[in-house]
């Protein structure tokens, strides 16, 4: 799994001032559990708020340069920001919860592409190309961590809730998030294939 490369790049970013990010996935972590829920009104919320503090971060002094500390407070906020965003994806957060675990296993495993980064997630680097910094970032910011403990968590319960269903339904899960266009171009292909066979 990608978890394993995320968390060697946090310790590589430690010497890069981002390690503090640790210390507070707060907000992502209520995102998580709002999504997990189903909490249409408390997702939504918790993206205005992060959109509101990365705004106020980029606008501060500083905050376009992150080879800076304020420009470094910025990319987190972005960072935040834009995870909790790709998290709140209505058509997704109206379906069964299997479906909504599915889907945050699908960006918590490279479910976000290049394109899709925001201009201002970067770091103080000229080698890393947008999407390394995103990934590099999520490590830092100990995103990785708490995705993925949410994840194992989410994945017991439900197999203990559904039993011997669980397999079944986390097929139709998937078919459903591929038909929704949710998974991205590979996902879908990968399970419209699948289901040729």
């Amino acid at each position: 799994m990608r978890w394993v490369a995320l968390t060697i790049a946090a310790a590589v970013l430690a010497g890069c001032g981002m390690s503090d990010l640790a210390k507070r996935p707060d907000n992502l972590s209520k995102a998580v559990a709002a999504y997990r829920a189903g909490d249409i009104s408390g997702l939504q919320a918790l993206e205005d708020e992060a959109d509101g503090i990365a705004v106020a971060e980029l606008a501060a002094k500083d905050g376009d340069d992150p080879c800076t500390d304020q420009g470094m407070k910025a990319v987190k906020a972005v960072a935040v920001s834009y995870i909790i965003g790709k998290i709140n994806n209505a058509t997704v957060v109206s379906m069964s919860p299997e479906a909504r675990y599915l889907y945050l296993q699908h960006l918590a495993q490279g479910g976000i592409t290049k394109s899709e980064v925001p201009a201002t997630i970067r770091v103080c680097k000229d080698d890393q190309n947008s999407l390394r910094a995103m990934r590099d970032i999520m490590s830092a910011m100990s995103v990785a961590h708490v995705m993925a403990s949410g994840m194992e968590r989410w994945d017991v319960d439900l197999e203990a809730q559904y039993g011997s269903e669980y397999r079944p339904r986390m097929a139709a899960a998937q078919m459903t998030l591929a038909r929704n266009g949710v998974l991205g171009r590979d996902a879908e292909i990968m399970w419209a294939t699948r289901r040729i066979r």
